[in-house]
């Protein structure tokens, strides 16, 4: 991944499109473990799409363009996403089977 200059930095990540998937592993252990860190919103050079990650892996999408929300749904849609036009959890995470926390006797 492309070293940063911590003097240089701004508050934001340029990242290539090779590192992404270098990247994620970094920022999940970011978020999962630092409460007070800040959000962190994801875009594109020329973008008009702000998209950032809810607690429950949810992500959210302001789109400031139309046609780009139009492109981006069609993407998700391929890649079957689960969409909804409210933030409320589209999946039940506490109702997987095996996901329940055990009490002793």
């Amino acid at each position: 991944m492309t070293k940063l200059q911590i003097s240089l930095f701004t508050g934001g990540f340029q990242i290539k499109q090779k590192e992404v998937i270098e990247f994620i592993p970094y920022l999940f252990w970011l978020m999962r473990c630092n409460a007070s860190l800040p959000y962190f919103f994801f875009s594109f050079p020329k973008s008009k799409t702000v998209i950032s990650i809810f607690k429950d892996g949810a992500l959210h999408i302001e789109c400031y363009s139309q046609t780009e929300k139009f492109e981006i749904l069609k993407v998700l849609k391929d890649m079957e996403f689960k969409t909804t036009d409210d933030c409320q959890p589209v999946v039940e995470f506490d109702n997987f089977e095996g996901r329940k926390i055990k009490t002793c006797p």
